[in-house]
């Protein structure tokens, strides 16, 4: 008898404290069934690898003074606007720029001049530090010879 009078004088209390309680389960079990919303990054595909484009050296004799001729294709699906090459002669430790303004299609041949070439005349001595080349879709990279690493935008 005694169940019935308390449960008939607090059964307001009874149902808000019963509300509550349901709320609360709700609550965490919506909360923990959420996804967390991560913002990962889009990462384009890598426009160009070098390897898409060999280069050959060639040391050139003009008379009293040797000079570097470099040749590269272009055997990649993108054309070449620019492409720049820092290059060190280890012999003397100094580091020279090639580059050429050429747009250069698929499938085409271009030569880079540089002034100087290594006083050995040997093409051993001549290493590449960094890649730089600007392509006709506008994308522009850079490739690290030393970190082996591509960077583009």
């Amino acid at each position: 008898m005694k169940l019935k009078e308390i449960l008939k004088k607090y059964w307001i209390i009874l149902l808000i404290i019963v509300i509550i309680i349901a709320g609360l389960c709700t609550f965490f079990i919506i909360n923990n069934n959420k996804k967390e919303n991560k913002i990962e990054p889009s990462v384009k595909e890598l426009p160009l690898r070098i390897d898409k484009i060999p280069l050959t050296f060639n040391i050139v004799n003009n008379g009293a003074e040797q000079t570097l001729e470099v040749n590269y294709t272009n055997n990649s699906k993108e054309t070449i606007t620019r492409l720049m090459l820092d290059i060190q002669l280890k012999d003397t430790q100094e580091t020279i720029q090639l580059s050429s303004n050429e747009a250069i299609q698929p499938g085409q041949t271009s030569t880079l001049y540089a002034a100087k070439a290594p006083a050995s005349g040997n093409v051993d001595d001549i290493e590449i530090l960094k890649y730089k080349i600007s392509l006709l879709s506008g994308v522009y990279m850079e490739y690290d010879t030393k970190l082996k690493q591509y960077n583009w935008s």
